[in-house]
């Protein structure tokens, strides 16, 4: 039949079955009521945990779960009011009683299995009225929060708010009270008073990244532990992008200091030749090589033990600190989600510039100085001689050989000062640098199951060209209640990375030296043997023996490739109340390989084959293969952690009770391989065999020069050690009322580090702690204290120097010269050795005022080192000049704040600022080394009364009248340079530390709708430096140019500190000049480490696609001051024979985006 489109719609044939339905369903009802009461059987249970769902998503779950039927007019009754759920064993009843409380509906269950939803009548038989309300949840800062619960309080009627942090209620009573909660703020309850509006603030709960502290072993409360430690989370370390944690970590933990490679110190230097790294543990597992595999984006919380309460558990490996890292596993019952957060920071050229070295002006004026004083330096220059030399001695060598005149040296020099290649070397050799991070991670999780996993992929372009990088990364972490007493996690975390490398330095070319013509040919730089040689030589036959770093820089391939794979597992047993078993382990591998292919077309193989080529009567002889040269390192190490332990708590009313105690076993093997192949072939992957080492090695062979003789630089390696561990350990705690807490643990540790015998391979360790909050007494009532308590521990820990030994030491080699295997003596017998013993006292407090809005914890230290490994001077006779005996002792003394607050916090506006400050001092308070000596000092040796990190100088006493340096002694007599041999150590002043006496950071963030602005600023103050060496100069390196402030003349003494140059002597000015008090400055440095401004687009994009979407822009390292007259950067200054500086630090600007779905 069609459809009369004249009619209503009410006609329609889905509308008369609807009435009809609800016709005979009525009718039903009716007869059934009237007839019988029902009975019924059993009634069903059901379990429902359901969050923002409405009551129609309520009503389909249970006909899922039982056998009843829903029957409802959609005209008549609303189910989209949204509830939440969470009722387990419960009957239909009960849980239609109490979602349906305060609604305006009510049910009727009938005996054949349904229910019926009609409107609630009152006595007049009227609807009931309701409230509609509407709001807004945001948080301190303004953002708005998604997901946040928005309960009627008293009922399960709730609604979750929307992604634009809104939500929509209707109520029965328009005075009810609203419940807001979300993880990690404070629950907040909000009286509607008849409002049809409202909008939540909520705060930030304070101790949310507080409650626990992870040691590695066992997890404390916060407010239970009685060690010093800092936690961090991935947000505290994140103003910074880098792919390094450690680079994340400068400034922002009190006591931990950071230097220019990347080396943690905790609390000061506590030995003297012994390692001084803090131990690193991931996921309660150590690992021997730190963080440099930890992908930080995968970070759920960094914490850093630094006393014996906290640290001593670790044993002998923690006398320098832990720094624990905990990753992501997810939650248990949250929906899969994905999210990806993305990086790029690009840097700033490289300024050359900023080197600091002659320009081409002064190095020409240099460099003919020494000509006209040292005329043996042209007149040496002979096409027999392979000395190097440069082009303006070239010059000088044409000029005094007749073949140019004086008018043609002077024109010769104009022109050669006329080019700078400064631009040429930044543009031909630098870039911007670019590094590129992608880390995706999809997380979720069951009622019994938490999953996470994490890609990340990480492309790093490096400012010189040339150094690449790239890496490929995987973490998997998951959890599993297998049953209500066996919970198994597992973990597995897996990198495969590529690195290339320029092994040039291009930063060293004179500064007149061209690369490329006007025409843009490659231009031969005079490098190596003289010119005049090689032209010589090259006209006899041999080959091509011309230079050009461009042209070169691809012929050599210096390529690392290296995997990580780590594995680890937990099963935790529940035995009964308060009892747990777990048992675990991990097992980790490492693998680098580095591999340096040299091309034959390489200047290095085509000037290594000239070399080894004799010329006699005109007959040329080769003693090398032709073919490639390729340098092999492989490096390979494997580790394992085996552990069991037992850990009981006990809890009854106002009294708690912990113990922890177990076994763990560790050990490392470690693997490195080295080798050269001559004559290899790329293609075939073979090289010759057949090579005559003995003579190349050992008797050296007549080579291209008749002054001496050529040996082949080969030196092939191969070691292989293993390290082991077995440990048992104890740890307690008891607390009352949360007022009072004590501590102990106690460790013993073996290793075969000291052989054999149990006095010198075990090593117990210890700790004892306490802690009092007197906030919670109750004859303290301070105003505005909100927290108050002190706390102290002392303890015992361990370190040890590998390289030593009770017993002999040798290392198995090969002599090159006799292809035999032959032992090295590397250490002689000790049977008096024994570990360093580290004894730690620390007292602390931490106090909370007006509302958690200003938090402050200061820690007071002492740590005493005795037993200290320490040269002793030996009797010659014995064979040896000295030997390591546990001679000394030095202590540490220092304190660590840390003052965290809010000082502005309000619907729009929030500022978040931390300081940190540390100090620590040290002092060697006994040591056995001999007499002391003017070498030991300027050897950096330990002095008694003095830190272990001093630096010495000479008394600087001016110039004499022909320019020389003169040194004052104690007493102020004036000697020259090199006539100090008679010095005391009395005579040479001690100028101070180089690691600084104080340290910290200062961390900001305003937040206003959306917008955060970020901003970092860390200091370094109390410590010297050396500034850059000028004692090189007579060197091919290219000089500083303090240098050219040299004396020249009679008359420069009054004007000038720097010597006249020493022509004819190289290095006679390295101590007297490099350790000169006129080199030693102040290292103060403040630095502007990061500043960063980020935004919420989920503001202003509206869509229930995404969870999360923000954008950061940051600038790193803009801007620093330093104390020294030069304004250098003194994290740029390194240290070895002499003072270089590298350069002023590039400034990065970085681009993050994070997306989660």
């Amino acid at each position: 039949m069609k459809k009369n489109p004249d009619l209503p719609d009410f006609f329609g044939s889905k509308q008369i079955l609807r009435i009809m339905k609800v016709s005979v369903l009525l009718l039903f009802i009716g007869v059934t009521t009237s007839v019988a009461t029902p009975v019924f059987s059993q009634p069903e249970k059901v379990n429902l945990q359901m969050t923002d769902v409405t009551l129609r998503d309520v009503f389909h779950e249970i006909e899922k779960q039982s056998d009843y039927n829903f029957f409802y007019n959609d005209q008549f009754v609303d189910l989209n009011n949204r509830v939440v759920v969470n009722e387990t064993d419960a009957s239909i009843q009960a849980v239609l009683g109490k979602i349906l409380e305060n609604t305006a509906l009510s049910y009727k269950l009938l005996e054949n299995n349904l229910i019926v939803i009609t409107p609630k009548q009152d006595q007049d038989d009227k609807a009931i009225q309701t409230h509609k309300v509407t709001g807004t949840v945001v948080d301190e800062k303004g953002v708005t929060v998604a997901g946040a619960s928005v309960v009627v309080k008293g009922t399960l009627q709730g609604i979750a708010t929307d992604n634009t942090g809104k939500f929509t209620l209707t109520l029965q009573d328009e005075n009810a009270i609203l419940v807001i909660s979300f993880i990690g703020y404070q629950t907040t309850e909000v009286p509607v008073n008849g409002r049809s509006n409202i909008n939540v603030v909520l705060k930030e709960h304070t101790s949310a990244l507080e409650e626990v502290v992870v040691t590695g072993y066992q997890v404390i409360e916060s407010g239970r532990a009685t060690g010093s430690f800092d936690m961090l989370t991935q947000k505290d370390v994140n103003m910074v992008v880098s792919t390094d944690i450690v680079d994340k970590l400068e400034g922002i933990v009190p006591g931990l200091s950071i230097d220019s490679n990347g080396e943690m110190l905790i609390r000061g230097q506590a030995t003297i030749y012994a390692q001084t790294n803090p131990l690193v543990v991931v996921d309660g597992f150590p690992m021997e090589y730190g963080t440099y595999n930890i992908n930080p984006n995968d970070i759920e919380q960094i914490t850093v033990l630094k006393d014996a309460a906290s640290a001593s558990i670790w044993g002998v490996r923690a006398a320098n600190g832990v720094i624990v890292i905990t990753t992501k596993r997810g939650s248990k019952n949250e929906k899969v989600t994905v999210s990806y957060t993305g990086n790029v920071k690009i840097g700033s050229r490289f300024d050359l510039n900023s080197l600091g070295y002659l320009n081409t002006s002064q190095q020409i004026d240099w460099e003919r100085e020494k000509f006209a004083n040292y005329p043996l330096s042209i007149s040496n220059i002979a096409t027999d001689s392979p000395v190097y030399f440069s082009e303006a001695a070239m010059i000088e060598y044409k000029y005094q050989n007749g073949e140019i005149d004086e008018a043609g040296r002077e024109a010769a020099f104009t022109q050669l000062g006329s080019y700078d290649n400064t631009a040429n070397i930044g543009e031909y050799f630098y870039r911007n640098s670019l590094l590129q991070t992608h880390n995706i991670v999809v997380t979720g999780g069951s009622e019994t199951m938490t999953n996470y996993l994490s890609v990340n992929f990480e492309n790093s372009l490096g400012d010189l060209i040339g150094n690449d990088r790239s890496n490929v990364g995987v973490q998997f972490n998951n959890t599993s209640d297998l049953n209500r007493r066996f919970k198994l996690s597992t973990g597995f975390r897996a990198n495969y990375g590529t690195r290339d490398a320029y092994t040039g330095d291009p930063s060293q070319v004179l500064p007149y030296v061209r690369i490329k013509d006007a025409e843009g040919n490659f231009v031969n730089e005079f490098y190596g043997v003289s010119q005049l040689m090689k032209e010589d030589l090259v006209s006899k036959g041999y080959g091509d023996w011309t230079y050009n770093r461009l042209k070169d820089r691809p012929l050599t391939e210096n390529n690392t490739l290296s995997y990580n794979v780590a594995a680890n597992a937990r099963l935790d047993i529940d035995l009964f109340k308060g009892l747990k078993f777990s048992t675990g382990g991990m097992y980790i591998v490492d693998h680098a390989a580095q591999e340096i292919l040299r091309t034959k077309e390489s200047y290095y193989v085509r000037d290594l084959y000239n070399r080894f080529t004799g010329y006699d009567s005109g007959t040329l002889t080769n003693y090398l293969s032709e073919g490639a040269v390729k340098d092999m390192i492989h490096r390979n190490s494997s580790s394992y952690t085996f552990r069991n332990t037992l850990d009981y708590s006990y809890n009854q009313g106002s009294f708690h009770f912990s113990a922890l105690g177990g076994t763990e076993l560790f050990a490392i093997r470690t693997k490195s391989q080295s080798d050269t192949f001559y004559g290899y072939d790329p293609q075939g992957m073979n090289y010759n065999t057949s090579m005559n080492f003995y003579d190349l090695v050992n008797e050296g062979v007549a080579g291209y020069s008749s002054l001496g003789v050529e040996r082949l630089p080969y030196y092939p390696s191969h070691s292989d050690a293993e390290d082991r561990y077995f440990s048992t350990f104890f740890t307690s705690s008891l607390s009352f009322t949360d007022r009072y807490t004590l501590f102990g643990s106690v460790r013993y540790d073996k290793t075969n580090l000291y052989g054999r015998s149990a006095r010198y391979r075990d090593q117990p360790t210890w700790s004892v702690g306490g802690k009092w909050n007197l906030s919670q007494e109750g004859f303290f009532n301070i105003p505005k204290i909100d927290l108050f308590s002190v706390k102290f521990s002392y303890g015992l820990s361990g370190n040890v120097d590998k390289s030593t030994s009770p017993y002999l030491i040798a290392s198995n080699e090969r002599d090159l010269f006799l292809g035999l295997p032959v032992l090295v003596i590397n250490n002689p017998a000790n049977e008096e050795l024994a570990w360093e013993k580290v004894y730690t006292f620390n007292s602390g407090i931490e106090l909370a005022m007006f509302g958690n809005r200003l938090n402050t914890s200061a820690d007071f230290y002492i740590r005493n080192t005795r037993d200290a490994l320490g040269d002793i001077v030996m009797d010659p006779t014995s064979g040896w000049a000295s030997v390591r005996k546990n001679s000394a002792s030095l202590v540490n003394r220092g304190l660590d704040l840390s003052i965290s607050g809010s000082p502005v916090s309000n619907s729009s506006w929030r500022w978040n600022s931390t300081m940190t400050f540390s100090f620590n001092y040290n002092e060697v308070t006994k040591i056995n080394a001999g007499v002391e000596t003017v070498a030991m000092v300027t050897a950096g040796n330990p002095l008694l009364g003095k830190p272990v990190d001093y630096v010495y100088a000479y008394r600087n006493g001016g110039l004499s009248e022909t320019g020389q340096l003169q040194i004052l002694d104690a007493e102020g007599n004036i000697y020259l340079y090199n006539e100090t041999s008679g010095f005391l150590p009395e005579d040479l002043l001690i100028m101070g530390r180089s690691l600084p006496k104080f340290f910290g950071a200062w961390s900001n963030v305003i937040s206003y709708k959306g917008f955060d602005l970020e901003m970092l600023v860390t200091y370094k103050v109390g410590h010297k430096i050396m500034m850059p060496s000028i004692a090189n100069a007579d060197t091919d390196q290219r000089p500083y140019k303090t240098f050219d402030n040299r004396w020249r003349e009679p008359g420069d003494e009054d004007n000038t500190w720097v010597p006249a140059a020493n022509y004819a002597v190289s290095g006679q000015y390295i101590l007297p000049m490099n350790n000169n008090e006129r080199m030693i400055e102040p290292g103060d440095l403040i630095r502007l480490k990061s500043i960063g401004l980020a935004y919420d687009l989920k503001r202003i994009i509206r869509t229930t696609a995404l969870s999360a979407l923000s954008i950061k822009l940051s600038v790193e390292n803009p801007y620093y001051w330093a104390a020294n007259s030069e304004g250098l950067d003194p994290d740029r200054l390194v240290t070895s024979y002499s003072t270089s500086y590298l350069g002023n630090q590039p400034t990065y600007g970085a681009f993050t985006l994070n997306v989660k779905f």
